[in-house]
């Protein structure tokens, strides 16, 4: 392969050097900008400059992941060159070249899930992913219902939770208690997860749930039964004294096991954080079922999902994150379908793919 490419481009460079060089501009033409290429691929973008009365020039090439991640460049001077078409090849075949003496290869990302497809039935075996994409699976689950509703829209519920989250919408204040927020159930707070990870949260976009909560006691609790009372409402009554109670107080989040004794964090002790450990590879099913992979259980997947011709499945690597295509969150696409659906990774990743009357 490496020999054809260099072929390839020797015969272009040669070709390219016995060619008139054409000197004509485009004035009305548009500024290009850089494009992410495919997952899982590089691309090597490339220049040259030529000077016509030396016939000299220069060569300049840049690799960047899907990512946008700079990867490697190469620069030089050409002493002697033929044209600025002949100048753009070397650039080229020197791009290729440094890629490849280098061994330039693309890094998994965190968030790359593999594929196995079944490109006859056009749908998804099963799916091999690390660490943060289990977590982020595992996160879910620590989702409240309001916030799923908030994050999906009210209309693309499926079941009857946009109506009941619609109806606190328009639910008019005097029908609520006193001192009592529609903010605490429309946007409530999310309970505390290990699969909660840095990663993991940003591949949702959660919505905010308002001002942290705060905590008031009245002037007169020093020495007083007005210490026995706290209260998160901001001039609430003092049952002691009467007064308001409008002192602010400092919340103290717990950092021990109850005994007293400090816990070693995570990032204190230098120990991966999230839920699941991060030197396992994990099959995951369509139906989101989630395992540790083995050679036995993908094998099981194959015959428990009817793969009978082998020649028929395909290997393909996507992104957790955002698409690619469309500023839409693939895992927020994840959580929708899998409320209404048991066919997740095939309805998300293949949906418009399907042939009509596949289950």
């Amino acid at each position: 392969m490496g020999a054809a490419i260099s072929w390839a481009l020797d015969v272009c460079y040669h070709l390219i050097s016995v060619t008139k060089d054409s000197r004509t501009t485009n004035s009305n033409q548009q500024i290009q900008r850089w494009k992410r290429p495919p997952c899982n691929t590089l691309k090597v973008n490339v220049d040259g400059a030529f000077a016509a009365d030396n016939n000299s020039g220069a060569i300049g090439a840049v690799a960047r992941d899907d990512a946008g991640m700079f990867l490697m460049a190469v620069s030089r001077r050409l002493p002697v060159v033929a044209s600025a078409l002949a100048a753009e090849a070397e650039a080229l075949r020197a791009g290729i070249a440094q890629v490849s003496s280098e061994n330039v290869d693309h890094h998994p990302h965190p968030e790359d899930m593999k594929l196995l497809i079944d490109a006859k039935a056009m749908r998804v075996v099963f799916a091999e992913a690390d660490k943060d994409v289990v977590d982020f699976l595992f996160s879910l689950l620590s989702l409240p219902v309001a916030t799923i509703v908030k994050m999906l829209g009210k209309s693309s519920m499926p079941g009857t939770f946009g109506n009941l989250y619609g109806s606190v919408e328009k639910l008019d204040c005097t029908y609520v208690v006193p001192g009592v927020d529609k903010k605490a159930v429309l946007w409530p707070t999310m309970v505390p997860s290990a699969a909660n990870t840095t990663r993991s949260s940003l591949l949702l976009p959660v919505p905010s749930s308002g001002q942290p909560r705060s905590f008031f006691q009245c002037r007169t609790s020093n020495g007083s039964g007005c210490c026995e009372y706290v209260t998160d409402t901001k001039g609430t009554r003092c049952p002691s004294c009467r007064n308001d109670m409008r002192v602010p107080l400092k919340f103290v989040p717990p950092e021990g096991d109850g005994s007293g004794n400090v816990v070693p964090t995570a990032s204190s002790t230098g120990a991966a954080k999230g839920f699941v450990k991060e030197v396992v590879t994990y099959t995951v099913r369509d139906d989101l079922t989630v395992t540790p992979m083995s050679t036995i259980s993908s094998i099981t997947l194959l015959n428990t999902g009817g793969v009978t011709d082998f020649s028929a499945l395909l290997e393909k690597t996507v992104r957790l994150g955002y698409a690619h295509a469309g500023p839409d969150f693939l895992g927020l696409e994840i959580v929708k379908a899998s409320l209404q659906s048991k066919t997740v990774l095939t309805d998300v990743y293949l949906g418009n793919k399907r042939p009509r009357g596949c289950a």
